[in-house]
């Protein structure tokens, strides 16, 4: 009697692993096969050689399993990272603020754009746009400052003979920003036949946006 056997073995089949961008099948990372036969575990891992500004979305329902007759495709999806620009508006040399921050939120490598703010008091006035008032979002948080300083103005003096303004004196301009106090007295060089009328109301006081003038009389 003949006795003939037939031998049958698993058949080799595979698992591909992708690393993907989301929603692309944009390679972030060199595909990897593994290979074995039908039957075999699998197990597959996140790419140690993805950008730094990329997550991973989620791990693929997949990732470990059996192998079957047909190729197993295991297809990790990465984003950009979210991240963002935080935005001040100071005043000048502190960190007292003239508005309230302005957050503005991404992934990196989106760009931005910030601008002043549009209800700083009229009082002060933009030094300048920062360098980095627009740009690309990185991994780390960008801070944006938008520094503002107190307007230029000035207190203007006369001194002024009773009735007319016919000066006695030279006039006195004190320069200084809004909100400086400001502090003016009588003239030292007036004729000794004159005596001053009386004190003006505002010899003394807070510089305001619109020029201040201050008169002595004289009589």
């Amino acid at each position: 009697q003949i006795e003939v056997i037939y031998y049958y073995r698993l058949k080799d089949t595979s698992a591909l692993v992708h690393h993907y961008k989301e929603g692309t099948s944009e390679s972030l990372s060199a595909d990897v096969m593994i290979n074995g036969k039908v039957d075999d575990e699998y197990t597959t891992t996140v790419a140690t050689d993805i950008p730094s500004k990329y997550e991973l979305v989620a791990e693929p329902d997949n990732k470990a399993g059996t192998m079957t007759v047909e190729q197993t495709v295991v297809t990790y999806y990465y984003r950009l990272k979210e991240t963002g620009v935080n935005v001040h508006y100071y005043k000048e040399g502190t960190t007292e603020k003239v508005s309230e921050d302005v957050e503005i939120t991404g992934r990196v490598d989106d760009t931005y754009t910030t601008t002043p703010a549009t209800n700083v008091a009229s009082k002060y006035e933009l030094i300048e746009a920062p360098a980095n008032a627009t740009g690309t979002m990185t991994e780390d948080r960008i801070t944006v400052i938008y520094y503002y300083r107190l307007k230029d103005t000035s207190v203007l003096v006369h001194h002024y003979l009773e009735g007319t303004t016919t000066s006695l004196s030279a006039d006195v301009t004190i320069n200084g920003q809004i909100d400086d106090e400001y502090t003016t007295t009588a003239a030292g060089d007036i004729p000794e036949q004159y005596e001053l009328v009386e004190e003006p109301d505002n010899k003394a006081g807070t510089m305001t946006k619109e020029q201040i003038v201050v008169t002595y009389y004289y009589q």
